[in-house]
């Protein structure tokens, strides 16, 4: 039996996003957030080395894969 992955994106406005982000926030909170292509993200986060395909010529799905997506990262403290 092939069974065959999906994966299902969604349209987002970043820009609201990170509104949202900051709204959602307790009072005197500071918030900080950016949006990463997909790439960048895993550049940043991911272990490449160990998420290459073996074998290949360099190919590596997190990094070459889904070009047109990207990542809302946030984060927030107290002030």
């Amino acid at each position: 039996m092939l069974l065959l992955a999906q994966d299902i994106f969604f349209p987002t406005d970043f820009d609201m996003l990170q509104r949202l982000h900051a709204a959602a926030a307790a009072p005197g909170t500071a918030t900080a957030g950016e949006t990463l292509k997909s790439s960048n993200f895993f550049g940043r986060f991911a272990d490449l080395r160990r998420t290459a395909l073996q074998g290949s010529n360099e190919y590596n799905p997190l990094r070459d894969d889904f070009s047109n997506t990207s990542i809302f990262v946030g984060s927030s403290a107290a002030a």
